[in-house]
């Protein structure tokens, strides 16, 4: 036997012990930067366990990567999961490895200023909301959010200044961002994000790897 076909036989358990634990699931596969949960390619069980496989442990606050148990034979890497009530992204789904998901709390759009062609004294270019292109997502009409894509947004890091000193004035707090490695496009430091709430986050750093993108960012207040 090779892993191939030992890893076909997991699967196969899986999609078994999915109709006894799981839900209906749909499973989407991103092709448009707008939304990626356009294209469905099957509805089937899914049961997402937090830590570990013995079912005895639950995610605590800062936590989002929960194991899934379904047929592996129809998802990739980068694929969403959506019921009616959540919405998970796998992350990793190696060898002979449990599907690694990660549980999406909010939506998001990326947008970027577009480069100038001309400069003023000095080679610096703002930030303007005007200009702001939409890179991931879409605006919607008349100021509404529109569509973007779900996104595991969490507490990350300390509170920064404002330099205001101004009584009640808030700090600019760090969030950690984590996006699926389907997104098809390169995200770069400066560049924005806008969650279905209206916040605003600036990134400040941004990682690739095989689990997909995180993001450091610090939340932006007017």
């Amino acid at each position: 036997m090779d892993g191939a076909t030992l890893q076909a036989r997991i699967y196969a358990g899986y999609a078994k012990g999915a109709l006894k634990l799981g839900t209906d699931y749909g499973i989407y596969r991103p092709i448009a930067a707008t939304n990626p949960l356009t294209s469905l390619i099957v509805t089937q069980k899914a049961a997402l366990i937090a830590k570990d496989l013995s079912w005895m442990k639950v995610n605590k606050h800062g936590e989002m990567v929960w194991l899934c148990i379904t047929d592996g034979r129809q998802t990739l890497t980068g694929d969403y999961l959506s019921s009616a009530t959540e919405k998970f992204f796998i992350a990793s789904q190696l060898l002979n490895q449990p599907i690694l998901c990660i549980k999406c709390n909010r939506t998001v759009r990326l947008m970027r200023m577009p480069v100038s062609a001309t400069i003023g004294a000095v080679a610096y270019q703002g930030e303007c909301a005007a200009s702001m292109q939409d890179i991931l997502g879409a605006a919607g009409a008349n100021g509404a959010f529109g569509t973007g894509w779900p996104a595991s947004i969490l507490l990350k890091g300390r509170a920064e200044s404002t330099g205001s000193g101004l009584p009640g004035a808030t700090r600019n707090v760090g969030w950690e961002v984590l996006l699926p490695s389907s997104i098809g496009v390169t995200i770069q430091e400066s560049d924005v994000l806008i969650d279905d709430l209206g916040r605003k986050y600036s990134i400040q750093a941004a990682e690739q790897s095989d689990l997909g993108w995180r993001l450091v960012t610090v939340e932006e207040h007017p």
